[in-house]
């Protein structure tokens, strides 16, 4: 009885810990936005893809923690995290893309 107490506490700590976790690309600032040069926007657009682009691979990828959340929640948090991190990545683009043509950059 005790063993079957100890392996169901540690799966569930297990499987509570899953979650795959991907960061988060933050908005502009006020002060991006008036000091970014057109050097720094090109730069701060690639960083900003990359990090989308590493998201969206990461996504695709199955790994331990995608195992484990799966059991904890059938993956919707894996899934909710994964879209929330795409989501501010996206956002970032789109912001430092208009920011490029606000500034009319090239």
């Amino acid at each position: 009885m005790k063993n079957l107490v100890l392996v169901t506490f540690t799966l569930v700590f297990l499987t509570s810990c899953a979650v795959q976790r991907y960061g988060r690309a933050n908005s502009l600032t006020d002060v991006e936005r008036k000091e970014l040069t057109c050097r720094e926007i090109n730069i701060e657009l690639a960083k900003a893809q990359e990090f989308l682009d590493d998201v969206k691979t990461q996504r695709t990828q199955t790994k331990a923690t995608h195992v484990l959340g799966f059991f904890a929640d059938f993956g919707i948090g894996n899934a909710m995290e994964g879209s929330e991190a795409q989501s501010s990545g996206e956002k970032r683009v789109s912001e430092l893309k208009s920011l490029k043509e606000t500034k009319d950059c090239k």
